[in-house]
């Protein structure tokens, strides 16, 4: 009833989208209806749909639990929570039915309210009133209601940078223990000193780190790589560092 689906975005990644918040009353407000219009035509079997008092003609029903029914009743409220489980099934068209028979439910409502009847067809008492009212209300609110927690590619982005964040090491912080490359490399340069850039090995074959039949590695995944260091390596470069300061002192 609340799944969640999964579209594909060719530019990035999946979307996935969050659970429907208009399919559970939708699912309900269908049962409800589509229920007690069944009951309605049991209160008075074999009663025809008769067109003689349209428009402006009296309708009379007989009571069902306080509500004035006739065959239209019965009819018009089963046929409105028919469409709302029809459409119960999928979050958007759970919305589309919720508003087409929230609308005629409501204007059922205002109707019977003016006149005692819905156009000389349908009965209705007060109870057929207040019932088709709150029915058509809560389905309003239901065609209005969203999913949620619904996660985009950029939302995938951020969380992954967040992380890579969280484990890179304190380079610009101050008063941090731990230093960068780019630390060593300005006290190395102040002191005339040369810098050396690190050698690097490949192994035969090999061309930028990958090798024949290798499976490069996406840019997101580099800097995730590049950006991780261990707690072991963290507390390594504290304690040079440390040791560095206390030899200058």
């Amino acid at each position: 009833m609340f799944g969640s689906r999964t579209s594909t975005n060719h530019d990035t990644v999946d979307r996935k989208d969050g659970p429907s918040l208009a399919r559970g009353p939708a699912w309900i407000v269908g049962l409800l209806l589509a229920g007690f219009g069944l009951a309605m035509f049991f209160q008075s079997p074999g009663t025809p749909l008769s067109t003689a008092n349209f428009p402006d003609g009296s309708a009379i029903g007989d009571t069902f639990l306080g509500i004035e029914t006739n065959a239209w009743t019965a009819w018009g409220t089963t046929a409105a929570g028919v469409l709302v489980l029809m459409g119960a099934a999928q979050h958007a068209l759970a919305k589309t039915m919720s508003l087409l028979a929230g609308l005629a439910l409501g204007a059922a409502a205002i109707l019977a309210l003016i006149d005692g009847d819905v156009l000389g067809l349908a009965a209705a008492n007060t109870w057929t009133i207040v019932g088709w009212g709150a029915a058509a209300g809560i389905l309003l609110v239901t065609a209005l209601l969203p999913r949620v927690g619904r996660r985009t590619a950029t939302d995938e982005r951020d969380l992954v940078a967040e992380g890579n964040r969280a484990h890179a090491p304190e380079h610009d912080i101050p008063g941090s223990a731990s230093r960068g490359v780019g630390d060593d490399t300005a006290a190395a340069q102040s002191a005339g000193g040369s810098v050396v850039p690190p050698a690097t090995t490949s192994a035969p074959g090999v061309t930028d780190g990958v090798a024949p039949g290798q499976a490069r590695s996406t840019p997101l995944q580099r800097t995730y790589r590049e950006n991780t260091v261990s707690d072991a390596e963290l507390e390594a470069a504290r304690r040079a560092h440390n040791e560095e300061a206390a030899r200058r002192q």
